[in-house]
């Protein structure tokens, strides 16, 4: 599965946020993390003692400039989707979905502290990541609002972990979450991939200042 996740994640194998779990045991497929074993202390906030002075009292004069700021990085977007306790399909929309480490293979993305869909997924102890094609903006519109049956006329089968898989999605990674951690007003998702697989739909979904985007070569092939 190694030159799998190369293929999928970047031959680096690190994109963005560079963080390593600690834990490296091989988790069977059907057998996820109690929930209580992967949530860790909070860490980015003024409670955590441990922070230097100047970052507990930092000025947050940027907050209102950071998201239009931050909006001129082009990422990819993700379909986070699982099975909650009654065995209901769930999933919200991500886009700062990351590769971790490739051994052990590990992904991660983040999620607002709000969500009200995240405790669902976190409560299964597993997910799986669709990596949006193309044409899925109106997938990934609907999986990004909350109190809405996301999953109404969309097709799916299950994954390896029962958390399903997205027809159509651009790629897929299939995952037990190996650690949550709070950052600031957002949540750390490590997951542990299963599987993984691709599909032959020629491009992902991007998102940039607020819109959705496809792909525009640079230059000619």
């Amino acid at each position: 599965m190694l030159g799998d996740v190369r293929g999928i994640l970047g031959q680096d194998g690190v994109v963005g946020v560079a963080l390593r779990a600690s834990r490296r045991g091989n988790a069977a497929a059907g057998s996820p993390p109690p929930h209580h074993s992967f949530r860790q202390p909070e860490v980015g906030t003024d409670a955590n003692h441990h922070r230097p002075a100047h970052h507990r009292h930092h000025p947050r004069r940027h907050r209102g400039r950071l998201p239009h700021r931050l909006g001129k990085f082009c990422t990819g977007v993700v379909a986070v989707t699982a099975l909650d306790d009654t065995g209901n399909p769930v999933g919200l929309t991500v886009g700062s979905f990351s590769s971790v480490s490739l051994d052990p293979a590990l992904v991660a993305f983040f999620v607002g502290r709000h969500s009200t869909t995240f405790p669902k997924v976190a409560s299964s102890g597993r997910f799986c990541a669709n990596i949006l094609a193309a044409d899925q903006h109106e997938l990934g519109r609907a999986f990004a609002r909350s109190g809405t049956d996301k999953f109404r006329g969309i097709d799916w089968t299950p994954a390896t972990t029962g958390s399903p898989r997205l027809a159509g999605a651009h790629a897929w990674i299939d995952c037990h979450i190996d650690l949550v951690q709070a950052v600031g007003d957002h949540d750390l998702v490590v997951g542990r991939v299963v599987e993984l697989g691709a599909t032959d739909t020629p491009d992902p979904l991007l998102f940039y200042t607020s819109t959705f985007h496809q792909l525009t070569p640079a230059s000619p092939a």
